[in-house]
C-alpha cells in the first residue's frame, strides 16, 4: 500500500450538514449565483472549474504539482495546453461508459503524469 494525497473537486449538494462543511476548504463554500430565467443555484467548485477549466487548472498548478492529474476526455481536450506546458503526458487511459452518465464527464477517463516525478511507463496486466 501507498499513501496518496488525493484533491477532489467539491461537489457538495446544497443543504449539506455543518460536520461535512467543516471538511471542506474555505474555497469550496459553495457560492449562491444567479441563474437563467432568475433561478438561483449553488457555484461548487466543480461548476467554476467547468465555466473556465484551464484557468482554474493553472491557478491549481501554481500552488501545487501533483504526481498525476485525472481527468475526463472531454476535459483533457481543453487542458491539455496546459499540462504539457506543465510537463505532464498522458500515462493511461481507462474507459468510462458505454453511454453517457451525466452531461458534463464523457468520454475515456484519463492519467495525466508528471515528467519530471516520473520515470513510470504503464504496463497493463491484461490485454
Amino acid at each position: 500500500n501507498q499513501h496518496f494525497d488525493i484533491t477532489f473537486l467539491d461537489c457538495s449538494p446544497p443543504g449539506m450538514d455543518r460536520k461535512t462543511a467543516e471538511l471542506n476548504d474555505k474555497g469550496s463554500i459553495l457560492q449562491l449565483q444567479e441563474g437563467g430565467l432568475g433561478k438561483r443555484q449553488w457555484m461548487t467548485e466543480q461548476r467554476k472549474f467547468m465555466e473556465n477549466p484551464e484557468q482554474i487548472l493553472q491557478q491549481f498548478l501554481r500552488k501545487s504539482s501533483p504526481q498525476y492529474i485525472v481527468v475526463f476526455e472531454d476535459i483533457l481536450e481543453v487542458v491539455l495546453p496546459c499540462l504539457q506546458q506543465n510537463q505532464y503526458f498522458e500515462l493511461v487511459r481507462f474507459f468510462h461508459s458505454h453511454f453517457p452518465v451525466d452531461d458534463i464527464y464523457l468520454g475515456d477517463i484519463v492519467v495525466m503524469c508528471l515528467k519530471k516525478q516520473s520515470n513510470m511507463e504503464y504496463k497493463p496486466e491484461f490485454n
